[in-house]
C-alpha cells in the first residue's frame, strides 16, 4: 500500500509536472498565435496598401498613355503623318523643329542686319536734318537781324522826313 501510495504520489507530482509543462506550451502556443495573427495582420495591411498602390499605378500608366497617345496625335499636323511608333515620329518632329529654329535664327540674323542697316539710314538723316535745322537757324537770325536793320533804316527815313517836313 505505501508502495501504490508512493506511486500515486510520483504520478501526481508528475501529473503536476505534465500539466505545468502542457500550461507552459500552451502559452507558449498561445503567444505564437497571437504573433502569427498579428504578423498576418500586417501582411494584410501590406497587401492592401499594395494592391491599392498597384491600381492607382495602373491608373497613372492608362492615363499617360492617353497622353501619349494625345501627344501623338497632335504631331501628325506637324509631321503630316505619323506611324506606329511614337519614337520615330518624336525623332521626326525634334528635327523639324530643330531646323525650324535655325530658320528662325538665320531671319533673326537677317533682321538685325536690316535694323542696323536701317538704323545708319535714320542716322544719317538725323544728321542731314540737324544741318538744315542749323542752316535754317542761320538763316533765320540773318533774315531777323536784317529786317531789323530794314526796320531801324525805315524808321530812320521816316524820322528825317518827318523832320524835313516840319522844317518847311
Amino acid at each position: 500500500m505505501r508502495k501504490a501510495i508512493e506511486r500515486l504520489n510520483k504520478t501526481s507530482i508528475t501529473q503536476k509536472q505534465i500539466e505545468h509543462q502542457t500550461e507552459v506550451s500552451r502559452e507558449k502556443l498561445q503567444s505564437e498565435i497571437d504573433e502569427l495573427r498579428e504578423k498576418n495582420l500586417t501582411y494584410e495591411e501590406t497587401f492592401l496598401r499594395v494592391k491599392r498602390e498597384r491600381e492607382q499605378l495602373i491608373k497613372e500608366i492608362e492615363n499617360k498613355k492617353s497622353i501619349i497617345n494625345s501627344i501623338h496625335l497632335k504631331l501628325k499636323p506637324f509631321l503630316g503623318k505619323i506611324s506606329t511608333n511614337i519614337e520615330n515620329d518624336l525623332n521626326e518632329f525634334e528635327i523639324q523643329w530643330k531646323s525650324l529654329h535655325l530658320k528662325c535664327n538665320s531671319l533673326e540674323q537677317k533682321l538685325i542686319e536690316r535694323d542696323t542697316g536701317t538704323l545708319q539710314i535714320t542716322q544719317k538723316l538725323e544728321e542731314q536734318v540737324l544741318g538744315f535745322k542749323h542752316d535754317l537757324d542761320q538763316k533765320h537770325k540773318i533774315f531777323l537781324t536784317q529786317r531789323e536793320q530794314l526796320l531801324q533804316r525805315h524808321q530812320n527815313d521816316i524820322q528825317n522826313l518827318t523832320l524835313q517836313l516840319q522844317v518847311k
